[in-house]
């Protein structure tokens, strides 16, 4: 199983194919197919699943909107890898949805690959913008 985790509450990804199959091949990818976000509370009771994705779809890099009520998070639910033993060629774009799972949407429909949302300015951002401040 893989688990990622965001700061603040903790979100974790798993892959369905790790609770149904035979322990994946964590070197190659093998295996590793549906990845979907999950909320529990710090004492690991209450798990409650918040995307509902199946097939070679991944759900990843679960981002906490700095008042909590938001999780971006890239996908490649709508550009899904057509091998399930390669999920990586499935193309991940942007989405958000509210903290309890509901109203997702996505922000991207690029012809490449995006992700690793954040939220707000990033030390990177305000260098490239002379550290200037944005009115």
């Amino acid at each position: 199983m893989s688990l990622q985790f965001a700061a603040r509450n903790t979100v974790a990804t798993t892959s369905e194919s790790a609770k149904s199959c035979p322990r994946p091949d964590m070197q190659s990818g093998r295996g590793i197919v549906n990845f979907n976000l999950w909320v529990i509370n710090a004492d690991g009771t209450q798990p409650k699943q918040l995307t509902h994705t199946r097939g070679c779809t991944r759900n990843l890099d679960p981002a906490w909107s700095p008042d909590g009520r938001k999780i971006a998070f890239d996908s490649d639910r709508d550009f899904p890898s057509d091998n399930c033993s390669n999920p990586e060629l499935g193309i991940r774009q942007v989405f958000v949805m509210d903290a309890d799972g509901t109203d997702q949407s996505s922000l991207t429909s690029l012809p490449g690959k995006s992700g690793s949302p954040a939220w707000g300015w990033t030390d990177f951002d305000a260098n490239r913008l002379g550290n200037c401040p944005v009115e």
